[in-house]
């Protein structure tokens, strides 16, 4: 009898061990709200990521860990400068190739291989020096409505070199690319959740480039705004997205959008969605950071229980 007792408290200790341990039941204390470690300086972003979490598309990173046909940002570092050599001449010259990149990429009746090749071109000219012309930027206006269809295209591949293209075009000229950037970022965040990877991976790289390069408040309500989004995975992305704005941007950029910036934290900290949470908290060391005295409001208001 005392055997069979024995063995009875023994399974049923089994069994709490394996509660405890259960993604999908966590125990109180694991759930709780815990602020983030601060970051290492020599590795600020992968000491904050779990490889191999699951759902939707990395914004890029060392590993492609969105899977097979997923891109990162050492592809698009490689794919910027592998173009074909171009010379600019003169300005008239140079208006005349633009002219032409857009009449390409604002008609999607062009054969797929042709807008590609236009893209491609842009790039071509950004090695070229084509930002040393004034013409340049005043063409470049008018290119975003030919980018923002082109990120839109069916064609992967495409899609594929119109991130590149504007990531490009973000690292070369920073805050000049704030009119494009402010176009194509609501573009790139709907790639997120697409089921392609080679287009999910290329959008998510895009926006990391255009977070690190230009720094516009303007992008803050458009980043902010897609974590309420619907999808998942771009709610998880978007949070992520924030985190790395934190981290890159300077104070005197996010003073304005201090209060969306709070706000926005707290409704991630209790999103439905177990990722986002994560990605949710792992900005609060970011926000602490630029705002603490905001940070520590938004940390004493929430319940216990996060």
């Amino acid at each position: 009898m005392r055997r069979l007792i024995c063995k009875r408290i023994c399974d049923y200790k089994s069994f709490d061990d394996e509660e405890s341990v259960d993604g999908n039941r966590p125990s109180s204390a694991a759930s709780a709200f815990k602020v983030p470690a601060p970051k290492t300086p020599g590795n600020p972003v992968s000491s904050a990521r779990k490889p191999g979490s699951a759902g939707g598309p990395k914004v890029g990173g060392p590993s492609k860990e969105g899977g097979a046909g997923a891109v990162d940002e050492d592809d698009f570092i490689k794919a910027f400068t592998d173009v074909p050599s171009v010379q600019i001449y003169s300005s008239r010259e140079l208006e005349e190739t633009l002219n032409k990149i857009r009449e390409i990429l604002s008609d999607d009746k062009h054969d797929w291989d042709q807008r590609a090749n236009a893209l491609k071109k842009i790039r071509s000219l950004l090695v070229a020096g084509a930002a040393q012309y004034d013409c340049f930027f005043q063409h470049l206006r008018l290119l975003d409505g030919a980018l923002k269809l082109s990120a839109k295209d069916l064609r992967s591949q495409v899609v594929r070199e119109a991130c590149i293209t504007v990531a490009h075009l973000s690292t070369v000229l920073g805050n000049k690319f704030d009119h494009g950037a402010e176009a194509i970022v609501p573009t790139l965040f709907n790639l997120v959740p697409n089921s392609a990877k080679v287009m999910a991976t290329s959008g998510c790289a895009a926006i990391r480039f255009i977070i690190r390069h230009t720094h516009v408040p303007r992008l803050i309500p458009l980043i902010t705004s897609n974590c309420t989004s619907k999808s998942v995975p771009v709610r998880r992305r978007s949070f992520e997205s924030l985190d790395l704005l934190l981290q890159e941007w300077q104070t005197h950029s996010l003073e304005r959008h201090a209060a969306v910036l709070v706000e926005t934290i707290k409704k991630g900290i209790h999103d439905a969605d177990a990722e986002a949470r994560v990605e949710a908290r792992k900005t609060y060391m970011g926000l602490r950071n630029h705002f603490p005295g905001e940070a520590e409001t938004l940390y004493n208001s929430l319940e216990p229980s996060y």
